[in-house]
C-alpha cells in the first residue's frame, strides 16, 4: 500500500488521490526552457531554477 505524499491518505493504484486530488504519478514529459531539467508538465514554475513556465526564460542577476 502507498500514502499520498500531500495528505498522507493509503491507495493502491490511481493517477490522483482519492482524498486530495494530488497527481499520484510523475509527470515528466517536458523540459525547462532555461535550466533544461525535466518539469512536472502542470506547474507554473520550475522547481530546479524558478523559471516560469511557458514564458521566454528570464536571467537573473546577482543584485536581486
Amino acid at each position: 500500500m502507498k500514502q499520498c505524499p500531500n495528505c498522507n491518505a493509503e491507495y493502491f493504484e490511481g493517477n490522483y488521490c482519492w482524498l486530495c486530488g494530488m497527481v499520484l504519478v510523475p509527470l515528466l514529459e517536458e523540459k525547462c526552457d532555461f535550466c533544461g531539467k525535466e518539469i512536472y508538465r502542470y506547474h507554473n514554475y520550475c522547481r530546479w531554477c524558478g523559471n516560469k513556465l511557458g514564458n521566454e526564460p528570464v536571467e537573473m542577476d546577482a543584485s536581486g
